[in-house]
């Protein structure tokens, strides 16, 4: 028996589901852009002016009361994050090297600030969408001769492997960076304001301004509706394609058998003048559907239709129901 999933075209079936699953974040995401552009950038005093908790943009410089220092630089940030790659050659099995970068260690640091929005506005140090951070740092120290073990050596060239390097790269948020923020802006109980992550939109803290950010989350929402089309026709296309496949095969398939039932009813005829329409029917599901004369005795493996005769089969590329190609295999009646 045929599942769904093959009956429908399971590439096709997915192709959809994506298609449907892009459409969701198209629309997620056109709905936020929409909801930013509604929204202008608020000041301390309009927010003040503004019943909370209610989510928010607010724009200025960041600061901090105690800021990071970053390790490699001299710059004192309210977020870092500390990236060591190791750079070797990879031999492939055709003998060529290529280089690969092998992640060592990765470590990010937030310390809690604020934005100078007309005055100060805290900013929750949860985890963020969309935070740009600014190279500080960026350093390549080759591999010295003997700098590693001898047997990690051998066995490192035996894998095809050769150390180049490791590069160290630190990015931050330096203090009085402009930064735009979208949150739930919430007031303190001693007064001051502090904007947390929304329970059902993204927290955002951005270096982009609110104008370049509105245009940002448009694009987004323009290629991901584009791209969700894109699925769902070809989804549609593959699975119609199957469809139509298969109603044609089941056509043809009627078409076959009623000619094998007319063969049937007209030897019959012509044996004793009478037709048995049971014996016939018996006789007409025995038939080869291409010659009608041989017996059925030779199955498309690939998808196991036994309609044909041995001499019509090995004659065929493919199945004359489904035009499934495949290797055939003889059967016998016991």
């Amino acid at each position: 028996m045929t599942s769904t999933a093959d009956a429908l075209h399971l590439p096709g079936a997915c192709l959809c589901g994506l298609g449907v699953g892009l459409a969701l974040l198209a629309h997620r995401s056109g709905r936020d852009a929409s909801r930013l552009a509604a929204e202008p950038p608020m000041t301390l005093s309009e927010l003040r002016a503004t019943r909370l908790p209610r989510v928010v943009c607010c724009t200025g410089r960041c600061g901090s009361d105690k800021p990071l220092r970053c390790e490699h630089a001299t710059v004192t940030a309210v977020a870092t994050e500390l990236d060591v790659t190791a750079l070797v050659l990879q031999r492939n099995p055709t003998g060529e090297w290529h280089h690969l970068a092998v992640p060592l260690s990765r470590s990010s640091k937030v310390t809690p600030f604020y934005i100078d929005a007309g005055g100060r506005v805290n900013v929750s140090s949860a985890p963020a969408r969309g935070p740009r951070l600014v190279t500080v740092y960026d350093s390549f120290e080759a591999a010295q001769e003997g700098s590693f073990p001898l047997i990690h050596s051998a066995s490192a060239f035996l894998r095809g492997l050769q150390p180049r390097g490791t590069r160290t790269t630190e990015r931050a948020i330096p203090v009085d960076t402009q930064l735009t923020v979208i949150g739930e802006a919430h007031e303190m109980a001693d007064g001051v304001i502090e904007l947390r992550p929304p329970e059902d939109r993204p927290f955002i803290v951005t270096t982009l301004s609110h104008g370049a950010l509105c245009a940002e989350l448009g694009a987004v929402s323009s290629l991901l509706a584009t791209l969700a089309a894109a699925a769902l026709m070809t989804g549609a296309a593959l699975v119609g394609r199957r469809l139509w496949l298969r109603l044609r095969g089941a056509r043809r398939a009627a078409d076959l058998q009623r000619r094998a039932m007319e063969a049937a009813r007209l030897r019959a005829l012509a044996k004793d003048g009478t037709v048995d329409e049971a014996a016939a029917e018996a006789a007409a599901a025995l038939l080869c559907v291409l010659c009608i004369e041989a017996e059925r005795d030779t199955v498309f493996q690939a998808c196991g239709h036994l309609v044909a005769c041995r001499s019509c089969a090995a004659r065929l590329p493919h199945c004359p129901i489904c035009r499934t190609r495949g290797p055939v295999l003889r059967v016998f009646r016991a």
